[in-house]
């Protein structure tokens, strides 16, 4: 058994070292190992493609104007588990945004998985990568994949360009009030929720439990300080998400603007003035009844629903 520890630690010792060995082999380009915060035998190789690194080594020459950091995880088990890699630059004047958080591994390697695969061919790989992105025009919002329950440094989260990222109160069970704290972020594209605990490590590892796309949701109803969230998940199936915070009118304002820049089409509607001419709409509703669909009459209640066939805005 020792053995076997003892021979896996050498495979990740020479993985490292095979690729900060690429940074003497190639100008603009640095990388280096630093070990996670969760496990002694788990390392993040970060790498660095600095400014000028696509002019002078990649035929098409594309001029990026800054660096583009990289991180490749080289999780628990490794090369038995998959491997996980982020980018962490912003590529968003360029048109296509990276940096959200998505292991994009198998679109840099073309492939699933496989143990025999070598880190420093992955990141051999990630200059064409690069350039088949900004080439062929890719909508980001279909590259890479979210990881459930896989828990991300802080410090790789928080560099996600976002609108919100903040503490938040999950309602677990509405009907008894289990509440848990999250941290939410959103992007211009996603909805994230994230498990953290307070402690000695200062919540150092987010655990991704719930993500949506922007586009998937079907309303939003707020409450004082309470938001709900209706996401379809498919063309069956939807999901509630239910938070407290008091930053709810920010966050609803937040959605609002986004709906309207990504051309998602909403309807405004002050249901005290009866109009009514879509059934996607935002309601100002102080008449409601205090069940699953509506509030007591003392509180405000506001409702988001989205459509993509209507653009009026009435308030």
């Amino acid at each position: 058994m020792k053995t076997i520890k003892k021979d896996k630690l050498n495979y990740i010792e020479n993985s490292i070292s095979s690729c900060i060995n690429l940074s003497k082999e190639k100008n603009h380009i640095l990388i280096y190992s630093t070990k996670t915060q969760n496990s002694s035998n788990e390392y993040y190789i970060n790498i660095i493609f600095q400014k000028g690194y696509f002019i002078h080594h990649q035929e098409n020459k594309i001029n990026i104007d800054n660096d583009l950091l990289f991180i490749l995880h080289l999780v628990h088990n490794f090369p038995i588990n998959s491997p996980k890699l982020f980018c962490l630059t912003s590529l968003s004047h360029l048109g296509i945004e990276l940096c959200d958080g998505k292991d994009i591994l198998e679109e840099v390697i073309k492939q699933k998985w496989d143990s025999k695969f070598l880190a420093q061919n992955i990141i051999l790989k990630i200059p064409e990568f690069i350039e088949n992105i900004l080439k062929q025009n890719f909508n980001e919002i279909f590259v890479g994949k979210y990881l459930l329950n896989y828990e991300y440094d802080y410090n790789l989260v928080s560099k996600i360009p976002h609108q919100y990222f903040n503490k938040v109160e999950h309602i677990i069970n509405k009907k008894i009030n289990i509440k848990e704290k999250r941290f939410l972020m959103i992007t211009s594209l996603f909805f994230l929720l994230f498990k953290y605990e307070d402690g000695l490590f200062n919540y150092n590892n987010l655990k991704l439990i719930f993500w949506a796309s922007v586009f998937s949701i079907n309303s939003i109803k707020r409450n004082e300080l309470e938001l709900e969230f209706e996401f379809n998940k498919n063309q069956k199936y939807k999901i509630k998400v239910y938070l407290i915070t008091n930053e709810s009118e920010k966050i609803k304002n937040i959605f609002l603007y986004i709906l309207k820049v990504r051309g998602v089409d909403y309807l405004i509607q002050d249901k005290n003035k009866n109009k009514k001419k879509h059934k996607n709409k935002l309601l100002d509703n102080n008449n409601g009844n205090d069940n699953d669909n509506h509030i007591n009459n003392n509180k405000e209640e506001e409702i988001i629903n989205t459509n993509s066939n209507n653009n009026n805005i009435e308030g």
